[in-house]
């Protein structure tokens, strides 16, 4: 079945965190409260350099998909970046609801929130980051980082609806390849990704997130 797939702006952000709590009811965004989550989504239809796209049925919205365009310029990459523009946010969902520092995700992530704690504060430098081909040049990339589909939707392809939507976008704008990273365990991630052409990139020494490309160049 086709669904209604939209470009999101800011009148759709309640409606985009509503799914998102419907699709990963136990990650550690959702935990940290709605206010947080609108933030976030914020951040994706006011940036320059991202995209997001959601569907809907009946007005509702039952998946999205978004990330950022990186051309080479970045001054950080995409975790740093949101992790800086819903700071607020965040200090405020951690003491709201404190048990919050329990989950396995916020542990995991102490490394990247003190870091960005440091940034916040004046401590630590900006630096650009890149993509480079094998001659070395630079070319716009796409990375994506959000896709979520309501749990009640799930298995009725409407993420391959998203990524097709999402890649269609990206050459539109000229961009070359995609890139993202997956856990190692979400199997039905990865199957979905790699029926829609993304390829591995085996890291010996990164066992718990795989990351896959796609190339958008026609051979």
């Amino acid at each position: 079945m086709e669904y209604k797939i939209l470009d999101s702006n800011l009148s759709d952000l309640y409606k985009i965190s509503l799914c998102q709590k419907k699709a990963f009811p136990k990650s550690l965004f959702t935990a940290l409260g709605n206010k947080y989550l609108m933030k976030m989504f914020e951040w994706y239809v006011t940036s320059e350099h991202t995209i997001l796209i959601h569907i809907e049925e009946n007005g509702a919205c039952i998946g999205y998909c978004g990330g950022m365009i990186n051309d080479g310029n970045l001054k950080m990459g995409s975790i740093s970046t949101i992790l800086q523009y819903t700071f607020k946010e965040a200090i405020i969902g951690v003491i709201s609801k404190p048990w919050i520092i329990f989950h396995t995700a916020l542990k995991n992530s102490y490394p990247v929130i003190f870091k960005n704690i440091k940034m916040k504060l004046g401590f630590n430098k900006k630096s650009a980051i890149s993509h480079k081909n094998n001659n070395g040049k630079e070319y716009p990339q796409f990375g994506l980082i959000v896709i979520g589909v309501d749990g009640k939707y799930q298995g009725k392809g409407i993420g391959t609806q998203l990524l097709n939507k999402i890649e269609l976008i990206s050459k539109e704008k000229g961009i070359k390849s995609m890139y993202l990273s997956v856990f190692a365990n979400n199997h039905q991630a990865i199957h979905t990704y790699e029926k829609n052409g993304w390829v591995k990139i085996i890291d010996a020494h990164n066992t718990q997130s795989i990351k896959m490309n796609k190339s958008l160049i026609n051979p």
